[in-house]
């Protein structure tokens, strides 16, 4: 996903109107850094405005400085869309 605010926004816009999904995941990073305070608010306004009844999971693990590599944490403008199956 872009780390622009207009250009994730229509990246989500447009995978939600082909795609059904069950779970947005919204990575922890995006949340956590000031810098993406705008991206942040264009991606819940897209989900919630394209996708009304998708689940939006936040992740909440501490971010990592950018220049640390690392393969535990997501990259940081990391949006994961989810399908699931309900067992029962």
């Amino acid at each position: 996903m872009s780390a622009s605010p207009d250009e994730a926004d229509t990246e989500i816009r447009t995978l939600l109107a082909n795609q059904r999904f069950d779970l947005v995941m919204i990575g922890g990073a995006i949340r956590a850094f000031p810098d993406h305070t705008l991206l942040f608010e264009h991606i819940i306004n897209a989900v919630i405005e394209a996708a009304p009844r998708n689940s939006i999971l936040l992740q909440h693990f501490p971010p990592r400085p950018p220049s640390t590599p690392s393969t535990e944490h997501p990259h940081p403008c990391e949006l994961r869309l989810v399908e699931m199956t309900v067992l029962g």
